[in-house]
C-alpha cells in the first residue's frame, strides 16, 4: 500500500534570500500526518489577509 508520512513538519516562509528571516515565527510546527492511498486531507488555517 501507497503511504505518504510526514513526522513533525516545521515550515517558515522564506525571505527574499531563500531563507527564513531573523525571528521569524513558523506557521506550522510539530504537524505530523500519514495518509494511505485513496485518503484525502485538508489543511486549514488563518491566511493572514
Amino acid at each position: 500500500m501507497e503511504t505518504i508520512c510526514i513526522d513533525n513538519l516545521r515550515f517558515t516562509y522564506p525571505g527574499i534570500d531563500g531563507q527564513p528571516p531573523a525571528g521569524a515565527e513558523p506557521v506550522i510546527e510539530g504537524f505530523s500526518l500519514t495518509l494511505h492511498a485513496g485518503d484525502r486531507c485538508l489543511l486549514v488555517g488563518s491566511n493572514g489577509a
